[in-house]
C-alpha cells in the first residue's frame, strides 16, 4: 500500500505540488495522470526517495520514506521515463548486477526470474545497445522488478514505442497487478484507460479528480446537439432560452443558416425539447446531430479549470518549477538498438 498525505513541493517561490494525497491498494494498475508539467514526476520522485518534499508524507506498506527510507525503498520497483540501463552490458549482466546491488541473496537466480517474467531470456546474451526500445523498456521493468517489491511504480514505459511494443508492455503491466500495486505515469488518457483501473487526474500541482474509470465517466457533462437552422444567432438563442436540459448554447454563422452548438445536462435528453422549441419558434431544421462527452473531454475540462485557478492565485507552475532544473532527472545513456 502506498499512502500520501497532503505533499507540498516548492522550488523557490514555485509550488508545484500543492497538497496531493491518495491512497493505493494492492491489486490494481493505477494511473497518474496529467499534461506534462503537471506534477506527475515530481510525485512520483518523492514517493521513490529520490527527492525530497517541502512538506507532507509519503508512507509505504507503513515505513515512511524519509525517516525509514531503507525499509520503504526495499518495498519499491521504479522505472523512470528513461531506464537506468548500462548500454555496454548484457541484459543477464545487468540484472544480476542490479540484485547484487539490492542484496539478493542468489542474484543470478533472481535475474533469470525477472528476465523470464518480462520476456527478454531469448535477448539476455546480446548487448543492452543493441536491443530495440521495446526490450530495453522490458528489461528496465524487470530490473524494477528484482526483490520483488509490493509497489511497481513506472514512469511513462511506453513512450517511443511502436504500436506492437505497446500492446506488448501493456499486456506485461497488466499481468503485474495480481501480485503488485502498479502505479503508471502518462499524459495520454488513452494510455491509462487502457491498463488501468482507477485514475489519478493531476494538473497544475494538485489531484482534480480520482476513481474508477466508471466513477469518472459519471462527472462527464451531457452530450452536445449541433443543430443546423434557419433564423439568426439570436433568434436561435431566443428559441433554446429556457429550455429544460439545455445549460449552453454557442450559435456560428453558416451561409444563410446558423449552427448551434447545443450542451445538455449528463443524463438528459433534450433532443426533443429542442426540437419543439425551434419548431415553435417557426424556425427550419436542417440537421441535428449529437456527440457524448469521452474522458479526454472530462481531462481537458478539469486541467483547464485548474490552470484557470492557478492564473487567479500565483503566478508559479510545475512546469516553471521544472524549468529550474531541481527536480530528479536521471541521465543514461539512450542510443538507439536495433529493431528485433
Amino acid at each position: 500500500m502506498i499512502e500520501v498525505k497532503n505533499l507540498v513541493k516548492d522550488y523557490g517561490a514555485v509550488r508545484a505540488l500543492r497538497g496531493v494525497s491518495f491512497t493505493l491498494e494492492r491489486g490494481h494498475v493505477y494511473g497518474l495522470l496529467g499534461p506534462n508539467g503537471a506534477g506527475k514526476s515530481t510525485t512520483m520522485n518523492i514517493i521513490t526517495g529520490c527527492l525530497a518534499a517541502t512538506s507532507g508524507d509519503a508512507v509505504i506498506n507503513g515505513h515512511d520514506v524519509y525517516s525509514d527510507a531503507a525499509a520503504a525503498k526495499r518495498e519499491i520497483g521504479y522505472l523512470p521515463e528513461i531506464p537506468p540501463l548500462y548500454p555496454e552490458m548484457t541484459p543477464k549482466e545487468y540484472l544480476t548486477f542490479v540484485a547484487k546491488a539490492k542484496k539478493i541473496k542468489c542474484a543470478a537466480t533472481e535475474a533469470e526470474r525477472v528476465a523470464a517474467l518480462c520476456g527478454v531470456t531469448d535477448v539476455e546474451g546480446r548487448l543492452i545497445r543493441h536491443l530495440s526500445k521495446g526490450y530495453r523498456q522490458r528489461v528496465g521493468i524487470a530490473a524494477a522488478l528484482v526483490g520483488d517489491p509490493e509497489n511497481v511504480i513506472l514512469d511513462e514505459p511506453t513512450v517511443g514505442l511502436d504500436p506492437k511494443q505497446i500492446i506488448e508492455i501493456r499486456r506485461l503491466i497488466t499481468s503485474l497487478k495480481k501480485d503488485h500495486t502498479v502505479v503508471l505515469s502518462s499524459h495520454i488518457m488513452g494510455e491509462i484507460t487502457a491498463v488501468c483501473d482507477h485514475i489519478i487526474i493531476i494538473a497544475e500541482g494538485e489531484v482534480v479528480a480520482s476513481g474508477t474509470v466508471e466513477e469518472l465517466e459519471g462527472l462527464r457533462e451531457g452530450v452536445t446537439l449541433t443543430v443546423e437552422s434557419s433564423g439568426d444567432a439570436e433568434e436561435v438563442q431566443n428559441a433554446l432560452s429556457g429550455v429544460t436540459g439545455v445549460t449552453d448554447v454557442r450559435c456560428y454563422p453558416k451561409g444563410a443558416n446558423t449552427l448551434a452548438s447545443v450542451a445538455t445536462e449528463r443524463g438528459a435528453d433534450a433532443r426533443g425539447a429542442v426540437f419543439d422549441a425551434y419548431v415553435a419558434a417557426g424556425l427550419k431544421i436542417y440537421g441535428m446531430t449529437s456527440s457524448a462527452h469521452n474522458l479526454e473531454d472530462l481531462f481537458l475540462r478539469l486541467t483547464e479549470e485548474a490552470a484557470a485557478r492557478r492564473a487567479e492565485g500565483d503566478a508559479g507552475s510545475p512546469a516553471d518549477a521544472e524549468k529550474q532544473g531541481e527536480e530528479y532527472k536521471p541521465v543514461f545513456s539512450d542510443e538507439g538498438g536495433e529493431d528485433e
